[in-house]
């Protein structure tokens, strides 16, 4: 499952990177896009994915997928 959520995200920055280097995007923003899909990307995938058993660490993995990213 790691290895698809990783995948996933890998193909949404190249598709982004590419479509950012096509449209002239401000370099800002293609950070603040990257910047975001590294932040899902440990929340999907990084120790607090795992952390089943600990409510605060399960907590933080939703902040940081459904406010941060």
């Amino acid at each position: 499952m790691t290895g698809v959520v990783l995948a996933v995200l890998a193909l949404l920055a190249l598709g982004y990177l590419l479509a950012a280097v096509d449209l002239h995007w401000s370099p800002l923003r293609t950070a603040s896009w990257l910047a975001g899909l590294a932040v899902a990307a440990a929340g999907l995938t990084g120790p607090l994915a795992q952390a089943h058993g600990d409510l605060r660490a399960h907590l933080a993995a939703h902040l940081l997928t459904g406010m941060v990213a």
